[in-house]
C-alpha cells in the first residue's frame, strides 16, 4: 500500500488542476509491519497513478535495509480537488 500527503494544489477551474504529492509506503490496514521490520531486505515497488489527465502515471521508488527517501511527484488533473488512484503493479524483492 502506498500513502500520500498532498503538497500544494493549483486549481485552474475547466483545466483541470496540478497536484504536488509526497508518497511514502504504507503496511496493510491491520498489519503490525513497519519499515523497521524491512531492515535486512531491499525491494523495488512499482506503481501505477491511474486517473491523470494524461491517463496512467508510472513510478517507483526503493526500500533499502528499512530506510526510505521521499519521493514527490507533480500531477495534473482533467478536474480540481481530484486525488490520486494509485495501485501498486509489482514488489522485486532485491
Amino acid at each position: 500500500m502506498i500513502e500520500y500527503v498532498v503538497l500544494d494544489e493549483s486549481c485552474f477551474n475547466t483545466a483541470g488542476s496540478l497536484v504536488e504529492v509526497e508518497l511514502s509506503p504504507a503496511h496493510a490496514i491491520g498489519s503490525s509491519l513497519s519499515l523497521e521490520d524491512f531492515a535486512g531486505v531491499s525491494f523495488l515497488v512499482t506503481y501505477d497513478i491511474r486517473n491523470t489527465d494524461g491517463g496512467v502515471s508510472r513510478g517507483s521508488f526503493e526500500v533499502d535495509g528499512g530506510s526510505y527517501r521521499s519521493k514527490t511527484d507533480l500531477l495534473s488533473f482533467e478536474q480540481c480537488d481530484t486525488l490520486p488512484d494509485i495501485v501498486v503493479t509489482g514488489v522485486t524483492v532485491r
